[in-house]
């Protein structure tokens, strides 16, 4: 049963894999206006070249709709080799007053440092921590 919450998801391109295996465990119970895989780009054609600008605007609108932003706080965000479209939106997700949501991959103990201090809350990955925390967190 679907609610009309809707999520925005800040991920890492290079971990699509979490970000799928994410979209699977949400796609019964919320409407997620999701940062898109590389190959969709924010469901836009590829032919059109966005700017740093527009991009951003089009982010902006999608978490300014959103009720929560979910992380996958993976530690390849202590890499700072995705730094900028990451902390863009959590930036975004802060100027906007949306709860910010970590899930802390399979496997992974703890969560950037980075992550902690700006999250509103932490949850497991797993779907019933996932979907827990995010009606905990807008009730």
């Amino acid at each position: 049963m679907k609610t009309n919450y809707t999520v925005f998801i800040v991920h890492a391109w290079d971990y699509n894999d979490h970000y799928k295996d994410l979209l699977t465990k949400l796609a019964h119970w919320f409407r997620y206006n999701a940062s898109s895989p590389k190959e969709h780009l924010l469901a836009a054609p590829e032919i059109f070249p966005y700017s740093r600008l527009f991009l951003k605007h089009l982010i902006r609108t999608r978490i300014k709709k959103a009720h929560t932003v979910l992380i996958i706080a993976g530690n390849y965000y202590e890499s700072r080799k995705y730094p900028y479209w990451m902390q863009t939106e959590l930036e975004l997700a802060r100027k906007y007053n949306k709860p910010i949501i970590a899930i802390r991959p399979l496997g992974q103990k703890g969560i950037p440092p980075e992550i902690q201090k700006i999250a509103t809350t932490i949850a497991a990955w797993n779907t019933a921590s996932i979907i827990n925390t995010i009606f905990r967190t807008l009730a």
